[in-house]
């Protein structure tokens, strides 16, 4: 019942906005903490599963968290 109302009142399914939530969250850790592992960000922002958290990380962003951690150290790296 919940979930229905959230969808028609916000346009978005419950899950998709919390993953939502979650994704943006964890993007925000690992652009301002470079030491953080992506078990510790997954951690942080609520997925007690790391294999969980890649997959919807993938899902929404299209990359792996490595793979954007990496990205967004080697932009940091060029634009210095």
């Amino acid at each position: 019942y919940l979930s229905r109302i959230f969808k028609k009142e916000m346009g978005i399914g419950l899950l998709d906005y919390i993953h939502n939530v979650r994704i943006t969250n964890a993007k925000k850790l690992m652009e301002n903490q470079s030491d953080i592992t992506v078990k510790e960000v997954g951690d942080q922002v609520g997925y007690y599963n790391s294999v969980a958290f890649i997959r919807a990380f993938k899902r929404y962003e299209g990359m792996t968290p490595g793979q954007y951690k990496t990205s967004f150290e080697w932009v940091k790296t060029v634009y210095r």
